[in-house]
């Protein structure tokens, strides 16, 4: 039973952190994507 618990901790941390990395990465590379996409768009 205690396994049971301590697995579903840690897959809902691993969740947590991919979800937070995922943010992460988003934050960082969609707004230099818009800038590429419009500069492409403009030129």
């Amino acid at each position: 039973m205690r396994f049971s618990v301590s697995y579903q901790n840690h897959h809902m941390l691993l969740a947590q952190a991919k979800a937070c990395w995922i943010v992460i990465t988003c934050r960082s590379i969609l707004p230099n994507m818009l800038l590429f996409l419009n500069v492409d768009f403009f030129l």
